[in-house]
């Protein structure tokens, strides 16, 4: 089939492969956020920005933080020795990094994640820690 299309349609396949693919990183990267915290009372989880990425500023993958129904806040914990977990957070890393290329965010905002809705949604408001 792809040796009857010219470049210009292969071209276009490829523009609707990349638009379906990146449609399903948010939804994909929710997942795996509510397999990382499902040990956890959690609402929402807040990612602040690393600027130290060659290619521009990204959501930080190291540190961030578990709003619980409580109105406490905390830093994440990784646990170190958690069944399937090491694959959870390596999927984890790759969906954030994949969702910064997609929509670079600008460096000091924070993107909260609402594990309940599902909403992402971008905030000037800084953590409380």
């Amino acid at each position: 089939m792809l040796q009857t299309m010219d470049r210009e349609a292969l071209y276009d396949l490829a523009g609707w492969c990349e638009t379906e693919a990146d449609s399903r990183i948010k939804g994909e990267l929710l997942d795996t956020l509510r397999v990382l915290v499902a040990t956890e009372p959690v609402e929402r989880i807040e990612f602040v920005t690393d600027p130290d990425y060659d290619d521009g500023v990204y959501w930080e993958d190291e540190v961030f933080y578990l709003h619980r129904a409580d109105g406490t806040v905390e830093p994440f914990v990784f646990p170190e020795d958690s069944d399937g977990y090491e694959e959870a957070d390596e999927r984890f890393r790759e969906l954030l990094a994949d969702y910064s290329r997609q929509d670079p965010p600008i460096h000091g905002a924070h993107l909260i994640v609402d594990l309940v809705s599902g909403d992402f949604s971008e905030s000037g408001r800084y953590c409380l820690i």
